[in-house]
């Protein structure tokens, strides 16, 4: 199994080399077997998105694959996009894309991929509800591009069978087999979709969710059966038996995640070398300072228990300045 995340100048660099480091660390992952994508410098991006040399630096110390990739059709448009370059650029028969805003807890139990396509169902994003056309309609449109039949996704819930007319995936961990014969797909389908979307989709807005509409339909197309990744797996949120926590906002790694999983964090954040690398960042200096550990305290109390992540992340906006 390959695991690869995309990292380019800007927030990801530092989410890089926290994601990196719980790799190495926490989910005993060997170095030869993760791969750092970053894109190619082309007149599609507004400015170079090359990773500064003290993270490419970090990563070939650490061996790390470096690989460049170009984003062909998209660039600073849709930087999104890289993920489905990636895919379509890795090789080998087994892969995992993590986004870059994700932290390893502890290893993550391997399951068999042969002809499936393992992820987490997504919430209720798209489409956005409107008088014209019904969420099933602009599926259905989407599905007849490519003369396929829009999947039916069986789910088990409480037990029971219950079937979801139009799956939509969180796009957030993705395993699989075969990436770069996927990929091919998968990226047809993207522009297919973006150059020439259907009536039914004139009143939807196809970014961001581009790469969410698309991997739905590149599975129906590739044959690939879907299972899903169990809810330990790409959680948003701050569950106890967490195995791969996608914490989104760096205040939420720094300050609720010390405080929920204690050394499989800290230790990281603490970690002197880690320190010198990411102590020049201005969101690290923003989100580790005194201050934003006491808002921190007092917004938590202050909810009375209440886990509302999107809730407290509003307030510490409010309190100590802007997230991004």
């Amino acid at each position: 199994m390959q695991y690869a995340f995309m990292v380019q100048k800007g927030r990801l660099e530092i989410e890089a080399i926290f994601l990196v480091e719980s790799m190495l660390r926490n989910a005993k992952i060997p170095s030869e077997y993760i791969i750092a994508f970053y894109p190619k410098a082309t007149d599609l991006w507004d400015t170079d998105p090359t990773p500064s040399m003290v993270t490419m630096d970090y990563l070939s110390d650490n061996n790390i694959q470096i690989r460049i990739l170009e984003n062909e059709h998209f660039g600073s448009t849709y930087p999104h996009s890289n993920k489905i370059y990636a895919i379509r650029q890795s090789e080998g028969n087994a892969l995992t894309f993590i986004d870059t805003d994700t932290f390893f807890l502890r290893p993550l139990k391997i399951c068999n991929l042969a002809g499936s396509v393992r992820l987490r169902r997504g919430g209720g994003t798209f489409p956005v509800k409107n008088d014209r056309f019904t969420g099933t309609d602009v599926w259905e449109s989407l599905y007849a591009i490519f003369d396929v039949p829009p999947a039916n996704n069986l789910i088990q819930s409480n037990g029971v069978q219950k079937v979801m007319p139009m799956p939509y995936y969180n796009a957030g961990t993705i395993m699989l087999d075969d990436p770069a014969g996927f990929g091919d797909i998968y990226l047809d389908t993207a522009i297919k979709i973006y150059e020439n979307p259907p009536q039914q989709m004139h009143s939807q807005p196809i970014l961001p969710f581009l790469d969410q509409i698309a991997l739905p339909i590149a599975i129906s197309r590739a044959g690939k059966a879907v299972k899903f990744l169990d809810k330990t797996v790409n959680t948003f949120d701050s569950i106890v038996d967490a195995q791969l926590w996608h914490y989104h906002y760096m205040p939420r790694l720094l300050l609720e995640g010390t405080q929920k999983y204690g050394s499989a964090v800290s230790d990281i954040i603490d970690d002197p070398h880690v320190n010198r690398l990411v102590a020049t960042d201005p969101l690290f200096v923003l989100w580790s300072s005194d201050r934003a550990r006491k808002a921190y305290k007092r917004i938590v109390s202050d909810m009375n228990g209440i886990e509302d992540p999107n809730f407290l992340i509003k307030a510490l906006r409010q309190k100590v300045g802007i997230v991004r």
